[in-house]
């Protein structure tokens, strides 16, 4: 759709500037495209949150058994001295 076809409105933002604003959706092709691209978007982020999850239990899994393996050492240290 070509700018000059689409039907605009003006609506306020803070401080009072005026910007341009769509009225509505053309047709019910670009609303299936928005859905779809909506979807999409949910999906991807939805998938990037759960690998940044598991990188994060994977980062605390590590952590936790870098002190214990320094609690070894300093075990054994101990049974040296």
């Amino acid at each position: 759709m070509k700018r000059s076809e689409m039907k605009w409105s003006y609506g306020e933002v803070l401080g009072g500037k005026k910007v341009p604003c769509t009225l509505g959706l053309q047709s019910h092709d670009e609303l299936k495209k928005i859905a779809k691209d909506i979807l999409w978007f949910n999906f991807t982020l939805f998938g990037q949150n759960t690998l940044f999850m598991c990188i994060r239990q994977l980062e605390f899994g590590l952590l936790q058994l870098t002190q214990q393996i320094d609690k070894l050492f300093n075990f054994i240290r101990g049974l040296e001295l």
